[in-house]
């Protein structure tokens, strides 16, 4: 764990860590968070190689963090949104990929 996210948190770790380096900071983020915690992932900086980012999903089995990634054009409006939610289950937080097109 990073130093600061030790002292700052008595060495238990963050509850929520809001990641918004991109694939340098991902790790860090992840070390920084306590198991159960969550992360919020604001956006990427730059497009790294993928072979040069971080093995993210072993990373964050390990630490017990739940997510799910929901891909979809049509989250658009509320009733969407409830109907990703609801499909999500148990799941404690969505990921939403924008379309940029």
């Amino acid at each position: 764990m990073p130093g600061w996210a030790a002292e700052a948190t008595n060495g238990t770790g963050a509850d929520f860590v809001i990641e918004t380096g991109g694939s340098g900071t991902n790790a860090k983020s992840i070390d920084a968070t306590k198991p159960g915690g969550q992360i919020g992932v604001i956006g990427f900086l730059s497009r790294a190689k993928q072979e040069e980012m971080p093995g993210v999903a072993g990373l964050v089995l390990n630490k017990d963090i739940l997510f799910a990634v929901f891909r979809s054009a049509a989250i658009n409006s509320p009733k969407s949104w409830w109907a990703c939610r609801e499909a999500a289950g148990h799941i404690s937080k969505i990921g939403i990929a924008v379309k940029t097109e």
